[in-house]
């Protein structure tokens, strides 16, 4: 069973992607700030996946939007459009997540017209695979042309 770390300010937000994550099968870890997640006991060797969504509040606008949508439809009840909206907007985060951030999300950002600049050394260039993969998320989601 794949094991997942999902960190959030938003409890009702970690709420609902636990919940989510859980329907799907996977195990879930939360956690609501960062120093509260140094301090989870994390054994040795374990491996996971780690899910920081403050990273794309703060820096996808849509995503913010989406997250909002996502938390509004799990407090309403209304559970499976909740759960169908996150999907939707999973290849994109995991787009955003293809590497080591900021690099995929600096790339977004720029991509997008914000002139945040490239990564400093020893972080580089997303490689041109990932980049295609991000642009094309990006346009599906009306972000870039």
């Amino acid at each position: 069973m794949a094991k997942i770390l999902v960190v959030d300010d938003e409890r009702v937000l970690v709420k609902g992607i636990k919940f989510n994550l859980e329907n799907e099968g996977y195990q879930v870890q939360v956690g609501y700030d960062g120093e509260e997640v140094r301090l989870l006991p994390l054994p040795y060797g374990e491996k996971g996946e780690l899910v920081f969504t403050t990273i794309t509040k703060e820096g996808m606008p849509m995503l913010r939007y989406r997250t909002h949508d996502i938390c509004t439809l799990f407090r309403a009840k209304n559970i499976a459009e909740s759960c169908g909206l996150q999907l939707r907007v999973l290849p994109l985060i995991r787009a955003l997540f293809s590497d080591v951030n900021p690099i995929p999300v600096k790339d977004a950002l720029n991509l997008m017209g914000f002139s945040c600049g490239a990564c400093r050394l020893p972080l580089w260039h997303l490689d041109e695979g990932k980049r295609a993969v991000l642009c094309e998320e990006l346009r599906k989601f009306s972000l870039i042309a």
